[in-house]
């Protein structure tokens, strides 16, 4: 039988057999900027987690204004303690604006007030962070439109 032997990096000695072959993170995690390291991810010598999402879903594509509509996200290590703020573009314009805490949580209503402009409204980022003040990472690219009529 072949004896194989290795120094494992963590601890330095040498093991006979098959080594286990790990990670310290996840591919992602190395692409990520010191501030998104910080605000979206937890890392030790066993363990990393991301907070992510991939998805935002309206639970319908237009609504009067006056009425509400819910929006739920999907992702990695989202939690109901899980802040969204959201980067949108609202009807003519062709500028981004932000708003802070715009959601806590998976799945929230949201009232479309009387005035709202009509039109189509586009959420084009989001930035998932867990500490209500902290509005430092990247906000991730998503799309997701909604059409308000009066």
């Amino acid at each position: 039988m072949l004896n194989f032997r290795f120094k494992c990096t963590t601890c330095l000695e040498w093991h006979e057999g098959l080594p286990d072959f790990a990670f310290s993170a996840p591919y992602y995690y190395e692409h990520l900027s010191a501030e998104q390291k910080r605000t979206i991810a937890t890392k030790s010598d066993d363990f990393c987690s991301m907070v992510v999402v991939g998805d935002l879903r309206f639970d319908q594509t237009s609504v009067v204004a006056g009425s509400s509509y819910s929006l739920s996200v999907s992702g990695s290590n989202l939690t109901s303690e899980t802040f969204l703020d959201v980067r949108f573009i609202s009807p003519g314009s062709n500028e981004s604006a932000v708003v802070l805490n715009w959601q806590r949580g998976l799945a929230a209503s949201h009232d479309v007030a009387a005035g709202t402009a009509s039109g189509t409204w586009t959420i084009n980022g989001v930035r998932a962070h867990e500490i209500e003040t902290d509005h430092t990472g990247d906000f991730v690219p998503v799309s997701a439109t909604i059409t308000v009529s009066r």
